[in-house]
């Protein structure tokens, strides 16, 4: 069996390092993170990180790149089976939102986190450009889907509509990362959800226009 030359930091997994990176940096914030935050969090040694990200900047940088797709991954995946357009979009928010408050707080801190290094790192800036776009694009296709099936009625184009919604949950959402209660939560869920219902004009499944 080959054996590791000496002083060779051993290779671990880019995935891991990363989400462990994401959850340090929801702690410690952007520009305060640390190697020995991520060793701390990842359980690899701080040698190990920086063959790995040879500046904290690129892993901070590859960090958030990867949460904030995944988030979309993840929810696209989740919602894979739900063929009504309105029933998406509402799970969609509640997703979003989310009752449970560790993910809650985690999963808008990233966020908050992500736009505040687009404001100072035109890398990231340029990022976020992308990442808005696939989100974007993500919710017009089911509003597009909706109208098409007759479940759906904006007053906007799909394109705006998407925009809008988009906005209602951000605008809503990010002051949940600061730890807001669970009646918050709550209390925006509902707004969130009203809100797309008086944008999109969900029809009674089968009704026709």
């Amino acid at each position: 069996m080959p054996r590791r030359r000496p002083g060779r930091p051993q290779v671990h997994d880019g995935d891991h390092i990363l989400d462990a990176a994401a959850r340090a940096l929801v702690r410690r914030g952007y520009s305060g993170l640390r190697y020995a935050d991520v060793a701390s969090e990842s359980g690899v040694p701080v040698p190990s990180l920086q063959h790995r990200f040879s500046t904290l900047e690129h892993l901070r940088r590859e960090a958030l790149r990867r949460k904030v797709r995944l988030e979309l991954e993840e929810t696209r995946a989740a919602l894979a089976q739900v063929e009504d357009a309105w029933e998406w979009i509402v799970a969609m928010i509640s997703r979003s939102v989310s009752l449970e408050a560790d993910t809650r707080r985690h999963g808008w801190g990233l966020w908050v986190e992500y736009l505040h290094a687009a404001a100072h790192d035109p890398a990231i800036a340029e990022d976020s450009l992308e990442v808005d776009e696939l989100w974007l694009s993500a919710l017009e296709e089911v509003i597009v889907r909706g109208v098409s099936a007759g479940r759906l009625q904006p007053h906007l184009s799909s394109r705006e509509s998407a925009r809008v919604v988009q906005g209602l949950i951000d605008g809503l959402g990010m002051p949940l990362s600061a730890g807001r209660s669970g009646e918050e939560a709550e209390a925006v869920l509902r707004l969130l959800t009203e809100g797309a219902a008086v944008l999109l004009r969900p029809l009674a499944k089968g009704t026709s226009t």
